[in-house]
């Protein structure tokens, strides 16, 4: 695990060419292979959604690639090097002048997770404040709390940002300080929080569920979690998922754009924790 000083830009370019590279290499002994990449709260489950549309088509391969980001999402697609991406965002001033587009095909929970061992069942605002801040720094039970962050312009940290003032300047204060772990990717926080004693993060229920990880999900202001929280509206915090496609798009792309929309793929997502959004 690296400290928030790493090199986040050098991190994401190189796994971005290493792992286009292996992609294309894969490719080029396939008839027709649909290579899909992106944020990794999107991956688990786009790797169910991959497995059934290719139940129906034998002469196509899917390829859910490793962790490539919003941003190798965008670029992928629009460089041509992957055939739909899977972003947590929008579009950037600067990226809204490729030649692609972004379809909102879900929302998924931002959560706070805590190691399997942690025996608390959720925290409230103020005790994120103050954890975040350095203020509280053990589990109710006596444990040290081991706080994982993500990178400083991660989407997870956006959405923090939004559950209240104080923890958004919590957040800007830990940032900061020297010594906390911080993972580049979705999978490399689950796997952060999954392995450290008394540790603590966000990362988005669709990849807790999709990828069956075994963390204690916390319960914020007293509600837990959920697609039908969000649906209600008593738990609002979530991630946005975009598919990313070309202008002009295969036959291939747009079959599999429609498989994700139709009842089938809704139905996937909806059992891995999205909540689907029709366009």
């Amino acid at each position: 695990m690296k400290t928030h000083a790493y090199a986040q830009q050098a991190y994401g370019s190189a796994l971005l060419l290493l792992v286009l590279g292996c992609a294309v290499g894969i490719g080029a002994h396939a008839a027709e292979v649909l290579k899909i990449g992106g944020t990794g709260a999107a991956l688990g489950t786009m790797q169910v959604l991959g497995a059934e549309f290719s139940k129906s088509r034998p002469e196509l391969q899917v390829h859910v690639l490793p962790y490539i980001g919003s941003t190798g999402a965008i670029k992928g697609v629009a460089s041509g090097a992957i055939s739909i991406g899977l972003s947590g965002r929008l579009a950037k001033a600067d990226e809204e002048k490729l030649n692609v587009r972004l379809l909102h095909y879900a929302i998924t929970p931002l959560v706070f997770a805590a190691h399997a061992g942690v025996k608390a069942s959720g925290l409230t605002r103020a005790q994120v404040a103050a954890i975040y801040a350095g203020e509280q720094t053990h589990w109710q039970e006596g444990g040290r709390i081991r706080i994982i962050l993500r990178p400083p312009n991660e989407t997870d940290n956006s959405v923090l940002k939004t559950v209240s003032k104080d923890i958004s300047a919590a957040l800007a204060k830990a940032l900061e300080r020297k010594g906390l772990t911080s993972a580049p990717t979705d999978q490399d926080a689950a796997d952060a929080i999954e392995s450290t004693p008394g540790a603590l993060g966000t990362t988005t229920l669709s990849l807790l569920v999709s990828e069956k990880r075994k963390l204690n999900v916390l319960a914020l202001d007293g509600v837990m979690p959920s697609t039908k929280a969000l649906a209600d509206g008593s738990y609002p915090y979530n991630k946005p998922l975009y598919l990313v496609v070309p202008t002009s798009p295969s036959p291939t792309v747009n079959a599999f754009v429609d498989f994700v929309f139709s009842p089938r793929g809704q139905a996937i997502l909806a059992a891995n924790a999205h909540l689907p959004v029709k366009n």
